[in-house]
């Protein structure tokens, strides 16, 4: 809810089909520096909540000179995207080895392409559609930029030096050139002294040709897991944005969005450890495992109509040595999502195999953990999910 006296102009929400609740409870939203000037300037509040913020303008304020009826900026919102969980990226679908350095690059996302909307519940009960900040089922789309300081030393491609050739940077909404330099055969390193433009999302061309993104920032990587910028129109933005990502039309009316950025759960393979102190035939030889999904549970509804609900897994020919003993290994024949609550989606059992062991009991086993995902040496890389199991 806003303050008293202000109504919503657009909110920014994180989901995260790894929670139950599918609010992304491990990030959070907050303005940069450039932002609060921003809001300040056209009398904006900005109200934080788990996985997301809202900002809100005075509806009954007169029309003045500095007031949202007058906004003509050439800068968006920029918000920081802080994530206070490690292992984020251990149970999102996120390919590892595209992860980037969180030590040099962030990962981006903005308004300025209208993705396909999607219906969201709001917490008050309204279903409203929302503009998503990516391609939609594709948050990754697009690789981690790397931060670049205001002064930095570049070095083009040798097959790009040539007398003629221009060095320039481009804002990414509008594509105008805000700073360029002309290259030349001895142009092993080019100073880039970007000293005059504000922080955002540039790219790095050499004759029309983009060769780099990257992000200009003052707060370095480790400081926030990525950017949200939030162009919200006016009369000089509304022409360059799609009219369903603009916050304000032309003549500064507000229109009240909801931006989504989707995050979804890591399907991994489940790979249990079996280990075991007693004699050869309790080492389950004759065992089987399988994953159950709890009925009505939401992995249940996304299974299809003609497979099994009962997910399969293999056990290895032969056990393997872990800390000098050997356990017997077990592995899903397809990858199950990670889940923050997975007792609510199903139930993984190891039980005697059918007419081979009468007598056997049964083991209801644990469920792996984000700190357990690893990934192998195989090509293409599987990854997985390791779980030891002392039984």
């Amino acid at each position: 809810m806003g303050a008293l006296g202000y109504t919503l102009l657009f909110r920014i929400v994180c989901r995260h089909t790894y929670f139950s609740d599918e609010r992304a409870q491990v990030l959070s939203v907050q303005p940069t520096p450039a932002c609060q000037a921003l809001l300040k300037r056209y009398q904006l509040l900005f109200r934080p909540f788990v996985g997301g913020g809202a900002v809100y303008y005075n509806e009954g304020t007169p029309l003045a000179q500095n007031t949202l009826a007058q906004f003509n900026e050439r800068l968006p919102f920029s918000f920081m995207l802080l994530n206070h969980d490690p292992y984020l990226i251990h149970y999102t679908d996120l390919d590892l080895t595209r992860a980037g350095d969180p030590a040099a690059t962030i990962f981006q996302f903005d308004n300025a392409a209208d993705f396909p909307a999607a219906s969201t519940i709001e917490d008050e009960g309204v279903v409203r559609q929302t503009q998503t900040l990516h391609p939609l089922g594709a948050p990754f789309n697009q690789r981690p930029l790397p931060i670049w300081s205001r002064h930095s030393l570049y070095s083009p491609p040798a097959a790009s030096l040539s007398a003629s050739a221009f060095l320039t940077v481009r804002e990414k909404l509008t594509q105008q050139i805000v700073w360029q330099e002309t290259l030349s055969q001895t142009s092993s390193k080019i100073s880039l002294n970007l000293s005059s433009l504000p922080e955002g999302c540039y790219f790095l061309q050499i004759d029309q040709q983009t060769i780099e993104h990257f992000y200009l920032s003052d707060i370095p990587p480790v400081q926030q897991w990525g950017r949200v910028d939030i162009y919200a129109g006016g009369a000089y933005q509304a022409s360059y944005l799609p009219q369903a990502c603009a916050v304000l039309d032309e003549r500064s009316q507000p229109a009240v969005k909801t931006f989504t950025l989707m995050l979804n759960n890591r399907k991994t393979i489940w790979r249990y450890y079996l280990l075991h102190g007693m004699a050869e035939e309790q080492k389950f030889i004759n065992y089987e495992m399988v994953a159950l999904p709890k009925q009505g549970s939401l992995f249940e509804k996304t299974l299809a109509t003609d497979q099994s609900q009962e997910i399969r897994f293999t056990r290895l020919p032969t056990p393997e040595q872990v800390n000098d003993q050997l356990a017997w290994v077990f592995e899903s024949d397809q990858a199950l999502p990670l889940w923050q609550t997975p007792a609510e989606q199903l139930t993984v059992l190891l039980r005697p195999e059918r007419n081979k062991t009468r007598n056997g009991r049964t083991f209801t086993l644990p469920y792996p953990t984000p700190n357990a995902v690893k990934l192998d040496g195989s090509t293409p890389r599987q990854v997985y999910s390791e779980i030891f199991v002392y039984l």
